[in-house]
Formats: C-alpha cells, sequence, structure tokens
C-alpha cells in the first residue's frame, strides 16, 4: 500500500468515526434513542415468583412508571401487605362486602396513578352512594393470561371471601395466551389449579424475563444482545431500523403487532388465509370453559361473577390506532364484532357480562386511550369503564347497600 493509500484510508476510517460521534451526540440531544438502560429502567419491577402460578406481584411495593398520556410525568404504583395494588385488607377477617377483580394490565392500571384506575375510582363511586365495599384490584397479581387468573382464583382470591368476582376480560391476549402445556395439575374442571411456565420467569430484581420473544418481551432485537452497542444510540437506532425492515418483509406489520394475533379481531382485507384461526378455535372453547368454571367457582363460595369485556384501543378507535399498530390504513382492514358474538353466548349460558366495547363505541366522543398508540385505557378510559360498571352492579342487584 503507497503512502497516499494509507493516508487516503486513514481520513476516511476519521471521517467515519466523527461522523459517527457526530450522529451519537446528536440524537441523544435531539432524538435519544431506547438504549438498553433505559428500556430497563422502564420495564415494571414489581413482580415475584409464584409457588402455584407464573408469578404474582411483590408486596409493599412503591415505585413509579412513566405515564403514558403525559409522557413528562410518572405515576405511582404501590402494592399493599398482600401485593394487590389495593388498599389494605384483612384476609382473615372480613369486615366489609368485597369485590374482587381478576385481569391483566387493563384491570391493573397501567401508566395510570393508583388512585385512577378502574376499581379504585368504582370503590370511590360505591362509597359516594352507600355502598360499603372493599374494591380488590387483583390485576396482574393473578397473572397475565386467563388461565393463570383461574389457577389464581381457586389458590388464592376466594379465601379472601369476595361477594362478587368480576373477571377483566382482555381480548388481545386471554384467548390466544392460553397455554394449556403449562398446566401441570388441574382440578375437577380439567382446569389449572397449577401452573408451571416453561417460558417466563421473574429475576431477581423484579423483573418479568421471556425466553423465547412475543409479543410481551422488550428489548428482543439482535443489537440489545450486544452490551457495548446496545448503550450506544446510533447503533441502536440503526439495530431497530434493520429489525423493523426485516418484520416488515416477514410480517407486513411496522410496530410488532400482527394481524395473526387477532383472528378474531381484526382481518386484512383480501387475504387469503389466516394461519392462526385453528388455534384459535381450539382456544375458544378454552376460553369458554375457564368463564364458566370461575362462575362455578364463585357460585360454591356464594359470590356473584361478571364478565367485564375491555377493548384493544384500535377497536374503539380504528381511525387513529390501526395505522400506527399496523402500519396500514384503515379502509384495509375489516373488523368482526368478537365481543357482541361472546356475550350473546355467555347470556346463553347465565352469565353476566358488561361490554364495555360497545359502550365506549357508543360514546366515541370521548377519548379512553392515550394518543400515542398505547393500548391501555388512560384516566379518562378507566373512568368511564368504573362508572359503567357501577350502574351495571346497580341495575342488576348484583351488590346491595
Amino acid at each position: 500500500m503507497t503512502k497516499e493509500s494509507r493516508t487516503n484510508l486513514l481520513v476516511l476510517v476519521a471521517t467515519v468515526v466523527a461522523t459517527l460521534f457526530g450522529l451519537e451526540f446528536a440524537l441523544r440531544a435531539v432524538a435519544p434513542q431506547p438504549v438498553y438502560s433505559a428500556l430497563k429502567s422502564a420495564v415494571p419491577d414489581f413482580f415475584t415468583a409464584s409457588t402455584f402460578n407464573t408469578f404474582t406481584m411483590r408486596r409493599n411495593y412503591v415505585g413509579t412508571e412513566r405515564s403514558q398520556e403525559f409522557p413528562d410525568k410518572s405515576v405511582t404504583v404501590t402494592t399493599n401487605s398482600l401485593g394487590y395494588r389495593s388498599p389494605e385488607i384483612n384476609p382473615v377477617q372480613k369486615e366489609k362486602k368485597r369485590i374482587l377483580i381478576l385481569g391483566d394490565s387493563y384491570t391493573f392500571g397501567a401508566y395510570v396513578e393508583n388512585s385512577e384506575t378502574y376499581s379504585a375510582v368504582l370503590q370511590k363511586l360505591l362509597a359516594e352512594h352507600g355502598y360499603d365495599y372493599e374494591v380488590i384490584n387483583a390485576g396482574y397479581a393473578n397473572g397475565f393470561e386467563a388461565d393463570e387468573q383461574y389457577c389464581w382464583l381457586i389458590n388464592e382470591g376466594l379465601s379472601l371471601q369476595p361477594d362478587v368476582v368480576i373477571y377483566g376480560m382482555f381480548l388481545g391476549n386471554d384467548i390466544m395466551g392460553i397455554d394449556k402445556s403449562s398446566w401441570v395439575a388441574v382440578d375437577q374442571f380439567e382446569l389449572p389449579n397449577r401452573i408451571k411456565s416453561e417460558k417466563l420467569y421473574v429475576d431477581a430484581e423484579g423483573i418479568i424475563r421471556n425466553k423465547e420473544a412475543d409479543y410481551k418481551t422488550v428489548a428482543s432485537d439482535l443489537i440489545y444482545r450486544v452490551p457495548i452497542a446496545r448503550e450506544s444510540h446510533s447503533l441502536v437506532l440503526f439495530g431497530r431500523v434493520l429489525t423493523k425492515i426485516t418484520s416488515v418483509v416477514a410480517s407486513g406489520t411496522f410496530s410488532g403487532y400482527r394481524f395473526d394475533d387477532y383472528p378474531h379481531i381484526i382481518n386484512l382485507k383480501g387475504r387469503a388465509n389466516q394461519p392462526r384461526r385453528a388455534e384459535f378455535e381450539q382456544k375458544q372453547l378454552q376460553l369458554i370453559k375457564i368463564v364458566q368454571g370461575m362462575q362455578a367457582r364463585a357460585a360454591a363460595s356464594n359470590a356473584k361473577f361478571l364478565t367485564l369485556m375491555l377493548p384493544f384501543n384500535f377497536m374503539v378507535e380504528p381511525d387513529v390506532f390501526v395505522p400506527k399498530l399496523f402500519g396500514v390504513a384503515t379502509d384495509q382492514v375489516e373488523f368482526n364484532d368478537y365481543y357482541g358474538k361472546l356475550a350473546a353466548q355467555l347470556n346463553s349460558m347465565k352469565i353476566s357480562n358488561l361490554n364495555i366495547f360497545s359502550e365506549m363505541k357508543s360514546n366515541s366522543q370521548s377519548k379512553y386511550f392515550p394518543r400515542n398508540g398505547e393500548v391501555h385505557f388512560n384516566p379518562q378510559g378507566h373512568a368511564f369503564t368504573a362508572a359503567k360498571l357501577y350502574e351495571f352492579l346497580t341495575s342488576r342487584d348484583l351488590i346491595q347497600r
């Protein structure tokens, strides 16, 4: 190599390095990327292992989450001495009537204050109208999925002596997320009384880890597996762009949400087949069996039972959220009224149900979700749900003063 060639090579290398450093500092100042340490600090750390279920909540936890409605603010997250996001209750001596609410992150109240969750707002409404009830928010404490929530109900929930049990159903995962392979023991209804996941576990920091990447997995992109590179804003940007391109090529989506995961809710027009339809049909039968089991178990404990149907954001506001989540225009998809069909089926089995999806669609002037594409309710969504739930409970005589 000639001296001139070596000089040109050194100049090229210096230029590339200077450009990378310039891009790195520019991104940090103007458009910070989700580097690994930032993502880790934003991931919930309030979980702990369960003796009979996939996970549960830490007791006496105090922490914060970033608000999605107001991204520059944080919200407070606390749990009581039993690990529920609720005021303290006496697990042995029942001092008031009790409403127990099962569910996942929607019920837990992801990204809103303790006082803004629909369980907390419901308790406030009940007190204001002379109903002396404790409302127990078991969201997350009872797991992610319907089968985990049933398992928690029979192992722990019913010991709290609830007068009403409410199952907060969310269609985003409560059907397709059922994992019968994790049922290591079953009860007389052939439903799980002990679950052991081969994928999910809780690490020493209280964070749920997944051995396989799925919709619940954070920082699954390849770049996050390289310790030094995953803290570089420029390299993370490059890695995420590359991952997004390959994702679009492979699945036709831009955000990680796939049409195949929701065959019961949304379809791409003109699509010839639905690869997961057979799996859905099987798991739908399991869901119905789980809901029937919840009602039977509640009735055996002298508790009334209600299914509360909670919607995805794009179900209520497709024009806003379908492009953000799926990367396609709203007119390219078609929607199924699955909750309406399910409500009819539950009614035929004499299972009380409240369809919050239809209620929100009938009151579409309000905004129930953050504008950034976040799928969970904002405070207004929780308040609306609580108000409709209060109306339903009182009009159907499911509670008494």
